[in-house]
């Protein structure tokens, strides 16, 4: 059995060469302007967990910054 450290760098190894091989696919047969999305969508997909946690790590953080500038009170 391999520990936490080495199972995550495996995964990490196994997705940067599944981006790889995608992107050299995809280059094969000429560039075409379409490639540049499908290549990013394919990285957002391989990351999406790291992706998840940045952004709730990213909304926590910004909803404790956030106070109220003035209370709104109502005219008489």
């Amino acid at each position: 059995m391999c520990n936490q450290k080495t199972k995550k760098r495996i995964h990490n190894i196994n997705r940067l060469l599944i981006c790889l091989l995608s992107i050299a696919g995809f280059f094969g047969d000429g560039y075409q302007v379409t490639d540049l999305f499908f290549t990013l969508s394919i990285v957002l997909w391989i990351w999406l967990s790291e992706w998840d946690k940045l952004e709730a790590s990213l909304m926590d953080t910004f909803s404790r910054r956030q106070k109220p500038v003035c209370k709104f009170v109502p005219a008489p």
